[in-house]
């Protein structure tokens, strides 16, 4: 079960492959068959398990295994708000969630401000709002078993044919790859690309310690019942571009430097 406390950013095992994009210098590629969840250099490509932590010959989970809901929710629990396109900073109340060696930050102030069976819900209606609730519904999938990765699914992410894909990717895999036995790279903070009132595109920051790189990829969200959700490509993936190499200066932190 995930546990709130005070924490140091993303204090975990490095690895060379990151969940939701590939390595630095690796680009994001097409879905085909195959069992693998992780942007990675050649072969097949589903978006949320790394190639490194698959092994040869891991039979998929059978068919039967849980899908997120195809129906819009009928009511939301979040309070609609105005947006506010000058809240930029990440929040200065910042606490760490931990599962499994996994973290991500959270905020009383800026999301997620209520929890609902469990699932994160309810960020503000702003740029700071939209990256704490991106990094939030990434790294909960990353750390999540297999029936707890599909209510993710369903809860955080908008329904589409991105969607579907996913889910039937985590379906095949993340009953062989339990989250206790994968490793992390560290989430160090973000950069808004772009916001109206109803879209955000930001870029998530993670540190590659062993190669002295920082990475990015890039997350869209759009405000849906009175709350950011993750839009996923009709492939299935996070994002249609690669990930990129980014400047230790060129992002905002999720802590500042002691």
């Amino acid at each position: 079960m995930a546990k709130q406390k005070q924490h140091e950013p993303g204090s975990r095992p490095w690895r060379d492959v990151s969940v939701f994009a590939g390595g630095p210098g690796q680009k994001w590629t097409g879905w085909a068959s195959g069992i693998i969840l992780v942007l990675l250099l050649g072969g097949s490509a589903f978006i949320l398990l790394p190639k490194a932590w698959m092994s040869p010959g891991q039979a998929p989970v059978s068919k039967s295994s849980p899908q997120p809901s195809t129906k819009p929710a009928s009511t939301t629990v979040c309070s609609n708000s105005p947006s506010n396109p000058s809240d930029l900073a990440a929040p200065s109340d910042l606490s760490w969630t931990v599962a499994y060696g996994n973290s991500w930050p959270t905020s009383e102030s800026t999301g997620p401000l209520k929890t609902v069976d469990g699932l994160a819900q309810c960020f503000a209606h702003s740029p700071a709002g939209a990256a704490m609730a991106a990094v939030g519904a990434t790294q909960a999938v990353r750390a999540a078993d297999t029936v707890t990765a599909q209510k993710i699914l369903g809860s955080r992410y908008v329904q589409n044919e991105g969607l579907v894909k996913a889910s039937a990717g985590i379906a095949k895999t993340y009953a062989a790859q339990p989250p206790q036995s994968r490793q992390w790279a560290r989430t160090m903070g973000f950069k808004v690309l772009s916001y109206t009132d109803v879209q955000a595109q930001i870029l998530l920051v993670e540190n590659w310690p062993q190669r002295g790189q920082y990475t990015g990829f890039t997350v869209t969200l759009r405000w849906v019942d009175a709350d950011w959700k993750i839009l996923l490509e009709p492939s299935g993936q996070l994002s249609s571009t690669p990930d990129i190499t980014v400047d230790p200066n060129g992002f905002t932190p999720w802590e500042a430097a002691g």
